[in-house]
């Protein structure tokens, strides 16, 4: 026998989890503290069982709603999904979409992308921008993101959206040209570049990609990718750089890829194309995932031809 769960009585125990207090998850959810209390205490009396500890005006979770939570929060994710769809049902071509994307993805890929959207889609309006993976997910979440290029390393994130996985972003380990790790021995370079300045790209930062990312404790953190590559070019310090973009992508001439006997694998992240399950969105989620596949052959195919390098 299946129990009969509200979306309402759902948002509001997710609220008051999140929230820690009945007041906090009334605000949350515009709705008044006694109503948010009594579809609380509703929902006890369904489930048999005490999810909140009243303290004074906090609302501690038992170990029973902690166990319950992350089904919840899943719940209602698919309903607003189910919700996207069905309204999507009646919608026709799109007059503007956002597209978010990491800040460690090259530039060129995203220009890509928009000169296809412009040939497939001359008047609907593209609007860019740089966001994290949470950013992005919350985004396409609350429909104000369309569409994301994101990180998928955490699998899990991406239950109630579609996503395509495009390709996997090799990541290598660039000096400039005069720097002095160059002139040390192999076995030698990474215990030397472990102190001193590593340049870090923020997305990768808040993509919780930290601990896999940062080698050294005297790191600084950029923006952009081009500022980085910049950064590293000048000689300011060293740093993980996408493999293939910055050989085709960039001018490499003053950038070298450091041999690392401690590194027998490269460092790779999975990126895909990510966006609402929606039927206006399905054939625009299908272009983007195409075009992107192709930049990403153009690029394998000419950093090998021209540069001896594979992903």
């Amino acid at each position: 026998m299946f129990m009969n769960f509200s979306i309402e009585q759902l948002q509001s125990f997710v609220a008051v989890y999140e929230q820690g207090s009945f007041s906090k998850a009334a605000q949350e959810l515009d709705k008044h503290r006694t109503t948010i209390g009594q579809v609380i205490s509703n929902l006890e009396d369904e489930l048999a069982v005490e999810l909140f500890e009243r303290v004074g005006r906090t609302a501690q979770p038992t170990e029973d709603a902690t166990l319950l939570y992350r089904y919840a929060k899943q719940v209602i994710e698919q309903a607003k999904s189910f919700d996207m769809l069905a309204l999507s049902l009646s919608y026709g071509e799109l007059e503007s979409i956002t597209v978010a994307y990491n800040s460690f993805l090259p530039p060129r890929a995203i220009s890509h992308v928009r000169r296809k959207l412009l040939e497939l889609h001359p008047n609907m309006k593209v609007n860019f921008i740089i966001r994290n993976r949470r950013e992005i997910l919350e985004g396409i979440t609350e429909d104000t993101i369309q569409f994301g290029m994101v990180n998928i390393d955490d699998r899990s994130l991406m239950s109630s959206i579609d996503s395509t996985l495009v390709n996997n972003i090799t990541f290598g380990v660039f000096v400039s040209k005069d720097h002095e790790v160059l002139s040390l021995p192999e076995d030698q370079r990474w215990a030397a570049l472990k102190s001193q300045k590593q340049i870090v790209i923020k997305g990768m930062i808040e993509d919780n990609m930290e601990k896999k990312t940062i080698s050294s404790s005297d790191f600084e953190v950029v923006d952009q990718l081009t500022l980085a590559l910049e950064l590293i070019r000048d000689n300011v310090g060293w740093g993980l750089l996408p493999r293939l973009v910055t050989y085709t992508d960039f001018n490499a001439d003053e950038l070298v890829e450091v041999e690392l006997s401690v590194m027998k694998e490269k460092f790779r992240v999975p990126m895909a194309v990510c966006s609402a399950h929606s039927k206006h969105l399905r054939a625009l989620h299908s272009e983007i995932v195409s075009t992107l596949v192709s930049y990403t052959e153009r690029v394998n195919r000419e950093a090998l031809e021209k540069y001896g390098v594979s992903n």
